[in-house]
Formats: structure tokens, C-alpha cells, sequence
């Protein structure tokens, strides 16, 4: 079962989204923060997928934590998303080939591209 750490400061997002992530067969973890999400990385070392907003309470923004979250696991695969603009080309900038999905997204979106990040087919 593929795991992802889900990182989303807006409670009914993420838990809308986490439940339909684990509908889909995966192992997910929520976060709250960047300060969060790290704790969780340190300590999870299944942890396959994170996908983060940009926009996080604290001092560690979505792009901060991606950075950070490449370099103490240089194969992990990272989505981005917000709802703005800027966001958009700060994450191209970041990720080569993965994704950044602008707000709102389509949830099936998402976990087609977690499938395909993952050269998977399902959970």
C-alpha cells in the first residue's frame, strides 16, 4: 500500500481529501503545518508521495518543505497546490516533473497523478 502525507492548514479540505485518498486504497497522513509535516517525515519512513499547499501556517511554506522533504529523501515524490498564480511558477521552478495543481482541483485528478508518479496503476 502506497502512503502519502497529506499537507493542507484547511481542516475540511484535508479531510475531505484524506478520506477519499484512503477510499482509494491509500495509506495517508495528515498535517496541519510544514512544522507538522516534518515531524512526520522524520519519523515515517514509508512515506512515498507529499502532497502540500503552498500557502502553510509557521515559518516552513509548502515550497520550503518540498525542498526540504527532496534533500532528506531525495526519492520522494512531491504535488504542490494553490490558488495562486505566483504559486504556479515558483512550483515549476521546483519540480521538473511533477505536478502542481492550481485550486480547486479534481480529486480524480490528484490520484492520477500520484498513479502516475508512483508508475502505478492503483493503491
Amino acid at each position: 500500500m502506497h502512503s502519502i502525507l497529506v499537507v493542507e492548514d484547511e481542516v475540511l479540505i484535508r479531510l475531505v481529501l484524506a478520506a477519499h485518498l484512503r477510499g482509494c486504497g491509500y495509506r495517508v497522513i495528515e498535517a496541519a503545518s510544514g512544522e507538522e509535516a516534518v515531524q512526520v517525515l522524520e519519523s515515517d519512513q514509508n512515506l512515498e508521495v507529499l502532497f502540500t499547499d503552498v500557502h502553510l501556517p509557521g515559518a516552513i511554506d509548502g515550497f520550503a518543505l518540498s525542498r526540504w522533504a527532496k534533500r532528506l529523501r531525495p526519492g520522494i515524490k512531491v504535488v504542490i497546490t494553490s490558488g495562486t498564480e505566483r504559486a504556479a511558477q515558483q512550483a515549476s521552478d521546483l519540480c521538473d516533473d511533477e505536478p502542481y495543481l492550481t485550486k480547486p482541483y479534481d480529486p480524480a485528478a490528484l490520484v492520477r497523478e500520484i498513479r502516475r508518479l508512483l508508475g502505478a496503476r492503483g493503491p
